[in-house]
Order: structure tokens, then sequence, then C-alpha cells
């Protein structure tokens, strides 16, 4: 084996290898109630915003593409893929000034246990679309020139971006944004 191909087997990004890299965070923002009215109000007040209003739960993503072109002969192909998704869900945190009463602890308990398996599900939504955009990269591989490869791996992460959006539309929609497990788990604080 030549010493030039031996090193570009050591350091060569490999055009097989899936490389899809998650980073997860977990926020919180404090509440600090006594009751069950100053509990809503201050879910009201403090919780993150989505979609121009305040909710009581949030997850964010950011699907990121790095790859490189290379023209070999009449063909451009991608090599070194790797696909990231930034995850960040913001949680509520609960920490009373004064004990609270048995059955509010209890209620909040199940809140906070719906509100995350919700979060937990649009966590799983941005894994989903990550994987599927490194999918649909390799699967496009190499094009006639570096120009159309570009704009074909462009169209593949917006199409994976918009499919990745109606897919937690319709989580919502069928939630009621997270509204049913709240309710299976019987919390109303």
């Amino acid at each position: 084996m030549s010493l030039v191909l031996a090193a570009c087997l050591l350091a060569c990004p490999s055009r097989s290898a899936a490389e899809v890299t998650v980073s997860e965070r977990v926020e919180h923002y404090l509440l600090d109630a006594a009751t069950p009215d100053e509990l809503r109000r201050q879910l009201a007040e403090r919780g993150p915003l989505g979609r121009g209003r305040t909710v009581a739960a949030i997850t964010r993503h950011a699907l990121s593409v790095q790859y490189w072109r290379r023209q070999v002969g009449d063909v451009c192909e991608a090599y070194g893929i790797r696909v990231e998704m930034d995850i960040t869900m913001r949680l509520p945190r609960w920490r009373p000034r004064q004990a609270p009463p048995p059955a509010l602890a209890e209620q909040w308990h199940r809140l906070e246990h719906g509100l995350r398996m919700h979060e937990q599900g649009h966590r799983d939504n941005g894994i989903d679309a990550a994987r599927a955009l490194d999918a649909r990269l390799r699967g496009i591989g190499h094009a006639p020139d570096c120009g159309i490869l570009k704009s074909a791996f462009d169209a593949a992460r917006r199409e994976v971006r918009q499919a990745l959006q109606a897919r937690e539309d319709a989580f919502d929609r069928e939630t009621d944004h997270g509204r049913r497990w709240v309710r299976q788990e019987r919390a109303d604080p």
C-alpha cells in the first residue's frame, strides 16, 4: 500500500460513515409560588416565548450541516458530511417559598412530568429530522458540478426543516400542545 493511500485512510473523512451529532441542554426558569393561583400566574409570566406567546415549556432545535466538496473528473462529490442537531429544552423548576399543601405538590409533579414527556417528543422529532437529513445528503452524494451539488444539499436541508416544522405542528395538534399528557397526569395547578 502506498504511503499516500495509507495517510488518506487515516486522515480523510469517510463518505459512508454517518455523522449525526446531537447536543442537548436543559435550562430551567424558577417559580417560587406558594398557591395554585400564584403558580399559574408565574407560569404565564415567566415561561419562555413560543410563537409570540408565553408557554410553560419549549424545545428548540438548531440543525446545521458541514461537508466538503471536490471535483473529480466530471463529478463533484461530497465528503465528510456532518449533520449536527443542537436541542435546548426550557422547563419550569418549582422551588416554593414555603412548604406547599401535599395536594398542590402532587399536582405539580404530575404537571412537571407531563411537560417533560411532551418536550421529549419535540426532542425526538428533532433527532429524527437530523438523521433524515443525514440520509438524504448521503443519498445525493455527488452531482455533475459543485454548484449543482450545493443547490441539492441546500434544497434537502430546507425540505427537512419544513418537514420537521410540519411534524412539530402535527405533534402539538395531536397532544393539544402537551395538555393531553398533563390531563392524563391529572395535573392542573
